[in-house]
């Protein structure tokens, strides 16, 4: 091939790509279950399999900060208080451009939090992230996680706005094949924050161990209803206490010894994994949508089915996952966040590589 050609089918494949790129500037579309579409227009993806640094002005790269405090016994409802260090919060990175294997120290890739067996000051220390945007309103919201198996801690995915509109995917270690969905409410309030018994609280038997792969854990907020989703499939729905006002998400491993939620501490100290969180949201206030140029350029965010495997394979984001995303250049970003969503790596990108490949196959 001369060197015209290769410039000629390379410039082609970028100019593809590009339009391919720009493909979701009007939102992005969720196809429901009553087959009707809603539109959000923010999205925020975070790939923590390749996060090599975190510090208390954030996590590298994203969006993403350390909740650092300390709660006393009769603050956190407990046998023991509760306290969110920074050490806590363990990134175990896989080399870059690689999507499966153990991580660089060793065991499960991506970020971990750790909930320790030792008791500090009479508190149970564990982790906690939280986003720093706080005007999330409505959305779709994943993430990839592997939870511990050791008995006596509590992992939660959750959206917070306070203790009455709260969102809540939590799983005990306790017992290890259940996923418990929770909207938090009045209701849960006037029984000591107890959601167990109100209309708003169920508990999902999976079948099997949840600590032994990573698993999908989704809830789907809209104005009349949350949706919950174990690994594509629906677990449970709510049209009750809905919140409706913004807040924020959080990831959280923790434990305070009550022996009707967390019990712990953990007799060894207990890691669950984080591997990706998609979010896909409006936010209060917002009219960006309003900017894009064409009615049809909304991206269809794609369901999951099945446990999202470390099989080689890049994790799917709309935004090209970074090369080099701990790269000590700091050049690149382990998240894509988008207020006016712009990027995609869908049909019309690998269509592109497609022609590539076809081009350079005749040449």
């Amino acid at each position: 091939m001369t060197a015209r050609k290769t410039v000629s089918v390379f410039a082609l494949a970028l100019t593809l790509v590009t339009h391919a790129y720009a493909a979701c500037e009007c939102g992005f579309s969720l196809q429901t279950s009553n087959s009707t579409a809603t539109f959000f227009t923010h999205s925020l993806e975070t790939d923590f399999l390749h996060i090599s640094s975190v510090a208390y002005s954030g996590i590298e790269g994203t969006p993403w900060q350390p909740q650092i405090w300390n709660r006393t016994a009769a603050q956190s409802r407990g046998a023991y208080g509760r306290s969110n260090l920074l050490e806590n919060i363990v990134p175990n990175p896989l080399p870059d451009g690689t999507w499966s294997g153990p991580g660089a120290r060793g065991g499960d890739p991506g970020l971990q939090l750790i909930v320790r067996k030792d008791i500090v000051d009479g508190m149970v220390t564990g982790a906690e992230l939280a986003t720093s945007r706080t005007d999330i309103l409505y959305g779709t919201f994943r993430v990839g996680m592997k939870v511990t198996g050791i008995n006596g801690t509590c992992s939660a995915f959750f959206w917070y706005r306070n203790d009455t509109q709260e969102i809540d995917v939590e799983y005990l270690s306790k017992n290890t094949s259940i996923v418990n969905t929770i909207l938090q409410s009045g209701a849960a309030a006037a029984q000591g924050f107890d959601a167990a018994g109100t209309s708003t609280y169920q508990k999902y038997d999976a079948g099997m161990s949840l600590s032994d792969e990573y698993h999908e854990y989704r809830y789907d907020w809209l104005p009349d209803r949350v949706d919950f989703y174990l690994d594509g499939v629906k677990i449970s729905t709510y049209t009750e206490n809905v919140p409706d006002a913004p807040g924020h998400l959080l990831l959280s491993h923790w434990s305070n010894g009550n022996e009707g939620w967390s019990m712990g501490p953990p007799a060894e100290d207990a890691v669950s994994t984080i591997s990706y969180v998609k979010a896909y949201f409006n936010v209060s206030g917002g009219d960006e949508v309003d900017v894009c140029s064409s009615g049809t350029a909304v991206c269809q965010i794609p369901e999951h089915s099945g446990q999202p495997g470390l099989d080689g394979k890049p994790t799917f984001f709309f935004s090209p996952p970074p090369p080099q995303a701990n790269s000590s250049t700091g050049t690149t970003s382990p998240t894509h966040v988008s207020s006016a969503p712009n990027t995609r790596l869908t049909i019309l990108s690998r269509f592109a590589w497609m022609v590539v490949s076809l081009l350079l196959s005749i040449s």
